[in-house]
């Protein structure tokens, strides 16, 4: 069960899929999960493709599929999206152990997950690593207004070090998001 609901917006497709962050409720759960402050906050969204029923697509204490291994630690309330065959995208914070802190320069990402197809959220970018399109080997620090279309191209904004923002989205040809407008600091 929910114990709170979504401040942030929620997103919704043409099938009536709906998708956002949220935080279950700390105890026992009818299905007999063990609900804690290490595993809490949540994604919803569909669980086996467009259409298909809401359910937990992923949680904080999770792994996190990312090089040198994470966790899920939060996910940023109103920081999800969902295209129109079921692909939710979402912004979360990852940490090293069950428990334990944020890990750094490398604990905010992005991941997206076809739950008809994958049977993990996969990571697509993640602070601290170079912006493809910045100048001056750019890297991420920060990630924020996530969209998502029915290519499963992402558009998010980004900070980046040295001191600049960007929007990053998909053009013509690239395969991937570039810097497609720098926003001076």
């Amino acid at each position: 069960m929910l114990s709170s609901f979504p401040t942030g917006e929620l997103a919704l497709n043409d099938a009536g899929d709906v998708a956002f962050s949220g935080i279950l409720e700390i105890g026992t759960g009818a299905a007999g999960q063990v609900v804690t402050s290490g595993n809490q906050h949540a994604v919803f969204g569909p669980t086996a493709g467009a259409g298909s029923p809401l359910g937990v697509v992923a949680r904080g204490g999770d792994a996190a599929l990312v090089p040198g291994g994470a966790l899920f630690s939060s996910f940023d309330e109103g920081a999800v999206a969902l295209n129109n065959h079921g692909t939710t995208a979402f912004l979360a914070r990852l940490r090293t152990e069950p428990g334990g802190t944020s890990i750094g320069s490398g604990d905010a990402a992005i991941f997206a997950v076809d739950s008809a197809i994958d049977a993990e959220p996969r990571l697509l970018f993640r602070s601290g690593e170079s912006a493809p399109g910045a100048s001056d080997g750019a890297e991420f620090t920060f990630f924020s207004l996530l969209t998502l279309n029915d290519a499963g191209d992402v558009a998010f904004r980004a900070g980046l070090d040295p001191a600049d923002r960007g929007v990053f989205a998909p053009l013509a040809g690239a395969g991937s998001p570039v810097l497609a407008t720098p926003i001076p600091a």
